[in-house]
């Protein structure tokens, strides 16, 4: 496709995916495609979504970049069986709990409505030990670990809840979960080692031997 200076074309980009596999997400993709309001819908909901927690700067430019922003942030919000969640891989259905937590941050602001749903999917995704999962799919429900002992995703899942409710300030939801937390925090104190420091046992190496990733930052 090709668009001339002070020109515009509309292009229509749709990502379909179904628990059965590709046959079966094919009728989606086909109403999605024949839907020709498909595109104002759309624009209707980025509008509303975008409208929310607006900073005003002298700056045009950064003005327009954190609408850039959260057009970037909403753009991979997907509801998945699993439930809402957000990928760094838009066409995959990874929902990583590190990347969740960060993310929540400007979520909360954003659309908190989503934030709850997300940190909810890991809520349920929780081990029984206390540790909360690296990542899950958010079709399927795997879930894994990478088989460490501790990993950051923990405590961020913690510092998650705390910001979210800070920013909705909804006791009975804290009320609500707020044992899921306390077994969260008594793990991480389980996995300290004799200097009291949290440590990782790590018995792999690359995925099965990072257990903090700072790449999201």
């Amino acid at each position: 496709m090709s668009v001339a200076p002070r020109e515009r074309e509309e292009l229509r980009l749709a990502v379909c995916f179904h628990r059965d596999g590709a046959a079966a997400a094919d009728g989606g993709l086909d109403a999605i495609l024949a839907d020709r309001e498909v595109q104002r819908k759309t624009a209707a909901f980025y509008a509303e979504r975008l409208s929310q927690a607006r900073l005003m700067v002298p700056s045009a430019e950064i003005s327009r970049g954190v609408v850039w922003a959260k057009t970037n942030m909403v753009r991979v919000a997907k509801e998945y069986p699993l439930g809402w969640g957000s990928t760094n891989s838009p066409p995959s259905d990874i929902l990583v709990s590190r990347d969740t937590s960060w993310f929540v941050h400007g979520y909360d602001h954003l659309w908190p409505q989503f934030s709850r749903s997300a940190l909810e999917v890991f809520n349920r995704c929780l081990e029984p030990s206390g540790q909360v999962v690296e990542y899950v799919r958010g079709v399927s429900g795997y879930k894994t670990t990478y088989e460490l002992n501790i990993n950051d995703d923990t405590p961020l899942h913690l510092v998650a809840i705390l910001h979210h409710y800070n920013c909705t300030l909804d006791d009975a939801w804290l009320r609500e979960i707020y044992p899921l937390c306390r077994r969260i925090a008594e793990y991480m104190l389980s996995q300290r080692d004799r200097n009291g420091l949290l440590f990782c046992r790590a018995a792999g190496v690359e995925l099965f031997g990072i257990s903090s990733w700072r790449n999201i930052i």
